[in-house]
């Protein structure tokens, strides 16, 4: 999860793993594309349980901040990347994925090979007959354990992982918008042993907070200019997007999840936690924020940038109250 610039590289092929993950995690694809209003195949548009709806409620009221109306559905939609597949997004600027998956397929069985020769070619058949199947395999049945397959234990794979970018699970991108990794999230799920579902919704629900706070208005329909916005301090941009992400999952199935994910994540992901315990924390973060937003100005000047001082500023201002 991270915000990234979009590059012009053209892509490499998909590796052998990536293509057998892709497979694996289409049905994870289909039910997060049909709850966050994105465009899974052979599901019709009224079957989307609007959770899309729900979380932009959610992060604008805790934000207090309002789309305006020229952000439609359709932006606040993911794209999705199945990794190296690359069908709708470049996603070359993650090699530490491409490397996992090269250390993986040297430890896993050939069966991985065959079987993404076979699943190239059932792409290359799919559009002349649609109703061809899946081939039986314990590598695509998502009720069978994946990481002993590979060779992995759990945390052998967190560890792993720990080399990728930070742009691992999803991105929010200010030209392209929301892109969301189905295939590592449904890897990173069974890692953490939790729902792949609800990390998804997690991750998606991060990346929609760092929109929000790029392009919503406060109430004096001011936004957050964009090139301060992609110049500001990662601690800035990550800490709000987490602490909002925080407040929207509490009490809801993706919280789990969410704990689960963190304790795995680095500095820029977790400093948020330090005002958990705050009183009136929800305001000063709110102002902190607002005031960044308008001060047309790269919030970089610190290495946490100026967010942290400014919070830790309100805070101290209402403990010297009498």
């Amino acid at each position: 999860m991270s915000i990234r610039h979009p590059v012009s590289v053209y892509p490499a092929p998909p590796s052998p793993l990536s293509t057998v993950l892709a497979a694996r995690f289409a049905p994870l694809h289909r039910e997060l594309a049909d709850a966050c209003g994105g465009t899974p195949p052979a599901l019709p548009k009224s079957s989307r349980r609007k959770l899309q709806k729900e979380y932009v409620d959610l992060l604008s009221r805790h934000m207090g901040l309002t789309l305006p109306p020229h952000v439609k559905g359709r932006d606040l939609a993911p794209i999705f990347s199945a990794d190296l597949v690359r069908r709708q997004v470049d996603d070359s600027e993650c090699p530490g994925w491409d490397n996992l998956m090269q250390e993986l397929e040297s430890r896993s069985i050939g069966e991985v090979g065959r079987l993404a020769e076979h699943l190239r070619h059932m792409e290359m058949e799919r559009s002349r007959d649609p109703r061809t199947s899946l081939p039986e395999s314990p590598l695509l049945n998502p009720a069978t354990p994946l990481l002993p397959q590979l060779r992995l234990e759990p945390g052998e794979l967190l560890e792993l992982l720990g080399g990728c970018e930070i742009d691992l699970l999803g991105t929010y991108c200010v030209e392209e918008g929301i892109t969301l990794y189905y295939a590592r999230i449904g890897l990173c799920a069974e890692a953490l042993g939790v729902d792949p579902f609800a990390l998804g919704l997690v991750v998606y629900t991060h990346e929609l907070a760092h929109l929000i706070s790029h392009r919503g208005l406060d109430r004096d329909s001011s936004d957050w200019d964009t090139d301060c916005f992609q110049n500001s301090s990662t601690y800035t941009l990550e800490s709000i997007a987490q602490w909002y992400t925080f407040l929207a999952v509490a009490g809801r199935d993706e919280e789990t999840a969410f704990h689960a994910l963190l304790r795995g994540q680095s500095e820029p992901y977790t400093a948020f936690r330090i005002w958990r315990h705050e009183p009136l924390i929800r305001e000063y973060v709110r102002m902190a924020m607002i005031e960044i937003r308008r001060s047309y100005m790269a919030d970089n000047a610190k290495p946490k940038g100026s967010l942290f001082e400014r919070v830790r500023q309100l805070v101290k201002f209402s403990k010297d109250l009498p």
